[in-house]
């Protein structure tokens, strides 16, 4: 199992979630908080490590794994709609 701190270090997260963000999706981040899925979500310390990092208040779903192929799903008739 892959340790948080690779996947910070590796992804450089704080750069790329903080620094590359219009100023309307940062600040929409900022008050609704961070919201993990995948398998990501699952690496033990991950949510407490990223509040750690961003001082933004994270979470995660009760089913990662689940959850992006969830929104995926619930995106596709949108998406069909404007093709």
């Amino acid at each position: 199992m892959m340790h948080y701190e690779s996947a910070f270090s590796r992804q450089g997260l704080q750069q790329f979630l903080l620094q590359d963000l219009s100023s309307d999706i940062g600040c929409k981040i900022i008050k609704n908080g961070i919201y993990l899925s995948g398998g990501r979500a699952l690496l033990s310390g991950m949510r407490e490590r990223l509040e750690e990092m961003t001082l933004i208040f994270a979470t995660m779903d009760s089913k990662p794994l689940e959850a992006v192929v969830s929104g995926e799903c619930e995106m596709l008739p949108i998406v069909s709609l404007s093709n």
